[in-house]
């Protein structure tokens, strides 16, 4: 810095006090021309990955050194060569409980591909808590009006088969063997056709072989009449009949 000064006592006057003639140039010259040590470079925080519930900020953090003062003179380093530990990379924000909300569950298959079904979901009241823990909720605590929890489905009207593609009837293989229960036995597996002579308190499941055809549309009956699922009786999807526990005097033939 060239400033004016009065020669007694050294104080700065006005500049035109001085020859303007004799006034040095000012001078610039780079001083601790060494490079800086290494050093943690950080940029902000990231907005919160979540509103409620315990969401996450970022920021990216580097080891540099900074060679001169010029663009492009900063050396990144590994980030053992910086002060240890680093600075965080991640930190938690909004830790607070979500307001509760309708958790909808996916839809199950139609009931009928074609000629108009029904299909269903699950719908839940949850309150999201931090850190991604869920808890029912009543549902009067979820605002809103409730999604539908089932919607009408398979409205492609079915196509009618030619008579040359009607469905043949299914071949049921016929078992002929006559079976006598000797001993007690909680459950016995039989086929159809033929007789069977069991004890009494005996559990049957009937089999009726099929093949090429859906088992889960057999049906069953009784002197000509649909059986219906009962204490009694019970259908499986396989198409098989389960009769409980016979309770007879002796023994009781059955036909198949």
């Amino acid at each position: 810095m060239v400033e004016c000064v009065r020669d007694y006592d050294t104080l700065v006057v006005a500049p035109y006090l001085c020859d303007i003639d004799k006034k040095p140039n000012i001078v610039t010259q780079t001083c601790n021309n060494f490079p800086c040590p290494s050093r943690w470079n950080l940029t902000d925080f990231s907005s919160c990955s979540k509103s409620c519930g315990g969401g996450i900020q970022n920021r990216k953090i580097q080891c540099i050194q900074e060679l001169e003062r010029k663009e492009r003179s900063v050396l990144v380093l590994r980030n053992n060569m910086c002060p240890q530990p680093p600075p965080r990379s991640q930190q938690y924000c909004n830790v607070i409980d979500c307001p509760a909300r309708w958790q909808v569950g996916e839809w199950s298959k139609c009931s009928h591909l074609c000629g108009g079904g029904v299909r269903t979901r699950k719908i839940k009241c949850v309150k999201v808590v931090p850190f991604d823990h869920k808890i029912n909720q009543p549902q009067s605590s979820c605002q809103g009006d409730k999604p539908a929890m089932q919607e009408i489905c398979g409205m492609k009207p079915c196509q009618e088969k030619n008579k040359s593609n009607i469905e043949r009837p299914p071949s049921i293989k016929i078992s002929k063997q006559d079976y006598i229960q000797q001993e007690p036995i909680r459950n016995v597996k039989l086929d159809i056709g033929g007789r069977a002579v069991l004890l009494e308190r005996t559990t049957v499941r009937i089999r009726c072989p099929v093949q090429r055809f859906n088992r889960s549309h057999i049906r069953w009956q009784k002197e000509h009449k649909d059986l219906a699922a009962s204490r009694k009786y019970r259908f499986s999807n396989r198409g098989t009949l389960k009769i409980k526990k016979y309770i007879t005097y002796g023994r009781r033939t059955v036909h198949l």
